[in-house]
Formats: structure tokens, C-alpha cells, sequence
């Protein structure tokens, strides 16, 4: 019987349920907290890119066994997911979807750029040994802290906004102003740019139950703390 393997633009947005599985079984689950896909609310998320014509598919006798999703910025296609199914990994499928990603870029100017987790190590090994080379990367830790029953006389908050499942937050604290982001219902992100980190324990209480990744450019704010580091990587394309 013949095998026939294609990759394929997707518009029809039943496929985001088989999407959604793949990320699940594919990612461990440290690597997938803290993202919307903590969660099947993002499903509708999924459904929304497909639309745009963010996703890729690689199809092995008209089933789904891996795919790409590529996100167009303003200076570059970049690669937001690539994922081979469990059963199909030792295949050569993860190159044939770098490989035609690459193929986009080319075609759309030169400049290819996605993220790495650093505890995804053969992920990150595997981009350096196909020409991808460090750019930038963002220091992650999770805030532990003590809840502040006295938050909301620091704290101006639109309590609507919070409560989205998916979004961002618009905060004040002690006159400093910046956007929360709400992955998920269970989680919530902080990039320390502005943010002094004797705040945040005010913060983890305005968030109550979520958990809070904190995500830093600056190493000093999270010495002695388990952390982890987002990588941006980079690779003209010629």
C-alpha cells in the first residue's frame, strides 16, 4: 500500500481538537504551563489561528501526525509550534517540517526566529545543530509568596478584565502601570520590566488563585530561585 505523506495549509478549524491532543501528548507538562494550553479553553484560540492560516499540517494517510504553527510579525515568520506526533518521531518528519518552514521564510524574506524552553534540552540541541543560533533569553520563575489581605488599598484593578479566562489585566501599583497576562484561568504571567519585585507579593494576592510565572531580562532577580530561561533563536535563511 502506498504511504502518502503531504504537508498542507488547514482551514477548516475541526482539525484544532486533533491540534490541541498532539501539543498535549507531545509537550511534558512543565513545558506547557503557564501557556494557554494549560487548558481546553484554548481550543477556540486554536480554531481563531486556523483562520488566519497560522497552521501547517503534516499528513500521513490523511491523518494528522505533526504540524507548524508560523506567525507573521512584522520582521519575520516565526515559528510559534512544531510537533510530530509520539509514533511518528524518528521519522524525519520534525526536518520535513523545519524544512518547509524554512521554505516560507525564504520565500517571505530570510529572518527565521522561534523560542526554545531551555529544560526542552534535545529541542534546543536539535535547533543549534540545524544553524540556529541565540538571539536573546528571558528568565522564567514561578512566584511563591504570601497572600496580602490588605492588596486592594495598593492595588487598581479591573476586576472584568481579571476574570477573562484569556487576555490581560490592566494594574496600577504604587503609581507604576503595566498589563498582566492571563494565559489560561489557572495561571498568570508578569514581566518584570517596571514592576520592583517588593511588589509582587501584592500582585500574587490580587490574582488569588492563579499561579504566577514571573519573566525577567534581569538574572539578579532571580538568584537562589528554581528558574528556567526562554530562549529566542535566530537563522537567516538564504
Amino acid at each position: 500500500m502506498t504511504r502518502e505523506i503531504a504537508i498542507k495549509s488547514i482551514k477548516d478549524t475541526r482539525f484544532a481538537k486533533n491540534i490541541y491532543s498532539l501539543i498535549t501528548a507531545s509537550y511534558r507538562k512543565e513545558l506547557i504551563e503557564f501557556t494557554i494550553y494549560e487548558t481546553v479553553d484554548c481550543i477556540s484560540i486554536i480554531e481563531s489561528s486556523i483562520k488566519f492560516g497560522e497552521f501547517y499540517c503534516l499528513f500521513f494517510n490523511g491523518e494528522i501526525v505533526g504540524f507548524i504553527q508560523v506567525k507573521s510579525l512584522d520582521d519575520c515568520l516565526f515559528l510559534n509550534h512544531i510537533v510530530v506526533a509520539e509514533n511518528y518521531k524518528g521519522c524525519g518528519y520534525g526536518e520535513n517540517l523545519l524544512g518547509f518552514y524554512e521554505s516560507l521564510v525564504r520565500a517571505s524574506g530570510g529572518v527565521a526566529r522561534l523560542t526554545v524552553d531551555s529544560r526542552n534540552a534535545r529541542a534546543l540541541s536539535w535547533y543549534i545543530d540545524s544553524g540556529y543560533k541565540e538571539l536573546s533569553r528571558n528568565f522564567n520563575f514561578e512566584f511563591i509568596g504570601p497572600a496580602d489581605s490588605n492588596w486592594s488599598e495598593v492595588i487598581e484593578i479591573d476586576s472584568s478584565e481579571l476574570d477573562r479566562t484569556i487576555g490581560y489585566a490592566d494594574f496600577i501599583i504604587n503609581g507604576i502601570s503595566f498589563k498582566l497576562g492571563l494565559p489560561s484561568s489557572l495561571s498568570a504571567v508578569l514581566y518584570l520590566d517596571k514592576l520592583p519585585f517588593n511588589l509582587i507579593p501584592k500582585l500574587k494576592s490580587a490574582i488569588r488563585n492563579r499561579k504566577l510565572l514571573c519573566q525577567t531580562a534581569k538574572i539578579d532577580y532571580v538568584e537562589g530561585k528554581k528558574s528556567w530561561d526562554t530562549i529566542l533563536l535566530e537563522k537567516f535563511i538564504d
